[in-house]
């Protein structure tokens, strides 16, 4: 049975953070490492729709993997998808056919009780709204982008033509959100990106590193990665996973001011005013490459300018 305090707070992020209505059908997609807490959002939701249906899966191997053919099926009926799962779904086929025919996808990857409990999920989303909405403005309708930081990153990248992506709690529609929010995102056009990237302190799928991750990158592709053990396993999955999966998919600000830093990307990726850059699929961002995984990794201390206006100064948003 679900902890009473986890059932109210999931039916208050539920209530206010999507646009479900007493007609609506929810599926809550889980898997064998987050199927405790799953019980808490299946709860609530029965108190809010006419159905809910909990599918537990397998946990992926990576972040954006595939869920099962069945899994895939099930979403496109749900007026509501909460994706309590180990792994994200979000930047997967799956997710985004669903969304295509009008589905809200809830995403809660790495949920746990803890995060539920704590002051992560009690932010101002009104003000967290206000914050990330000016800061992807700032990203839209430019057209080049430099990321340095103190730990060597230094980075150009294009981004003329993209839309950015406020993600600030909440979803509804054919869109995606989720109540551990706080990024503005915009994936660089593909082949533009040029120079250094160091991801440091923790990774999807690695966890805590060992040593800083440096990835070269050349065209928009990863041409050299350089570190610790992290980095040999990083460039085993990237070699198994295939075409896609070394394109620089992704850059987002953390504007979260209840985010810690912590080995879990869920929470540490909405830390304000960091930057977190992604590998792999960035078709859910508007762009074209298709991968099997997308995997988020840390930029410390960034400082981060669009056509010569600086967004982030030494980690402090401008």
């Amino acid at each position: 049975m679900a902890a009473p305090d986890l059932v109210r707070v999931a039916h208050r992020c539920l209530r206010d953070l999507t646009e479900l209505e007493p007609h609506h059908h929810v599926l809550v997609v889980t898997d064998d490492e987050t199927a405790d807490v799953a019980e808490a959002w299946s709860a609530a939701a029965a108190a809010l729709a006419a159905e809910v249906v909990t599918i537990r899966m397998e946990p992926r191997r990576r972040h954006g993997e595939e869920p099962p053919p069945a899994v895939a099926q099930a979403m496109l009926g749900a007026d509501l998808i909460v994706q309590a799962v180990s792994r994200a779904l979000t930047h997967t086929d799956a997710s985004r056919a669903a969304m295509a025919r009008g589905s809200q996808v809830f995403v809660l990857r790495g949920i746990t009780a803890a995060m539920m409990r704590g002051e992560l999920m009690k932010v101002d989303y009104a003000e967290l709204r206000r914050v990330t909405g000016a800061l992807a403005a700032r990203l839209q309708g430019g057209e080049a982008a430099h990321l340095t930081s103190p730990a060597g990153t230094d980075l150009r990248f294009g981004l003329e033509g993209r839309s950015a992506f406020a993600l600030a709690g909440g979803t509804g529609p054919g869109r995606f959100g989720g109540a551990r929010s706080g990024e503005a995102a915009i994936a660089p056009v593909e082949g533009s990106a040029e120079g250094v990237i160091v991801i440091e302190h923790a990774m999807d799928d690695l966890g805590a590193l060992d040593a800083p991750i440096r990835l070269t990158c050349r065209a928009g592709r990863v041409a050299r990665i350089e570190g610790g053990a992290s980095a040999a396993e990083l460039g085993r999955m990237l070699a198994e996973a295939g075409e896609g999966a070394d394109n620089l998919a992704e850059v987002a600000i953390g504007t979260n001011p209840a985010a810690r830093l912590s080995d879990n990307l869920a929470e540490a990726k909405k830390v304000r005013g960091t930057v977190h850059v992604a590998l792999g699929d960035n078709v859910s961002l508007g762009g074209s490459v298709r991968s099997g995984l997308h995997l988020d990794g840390m930029v410390l201390a960034p400082t981060l300018s669009v056509d010569g206006d600086v967004l982030v100064r030494d980690g402090v948003l401008q």
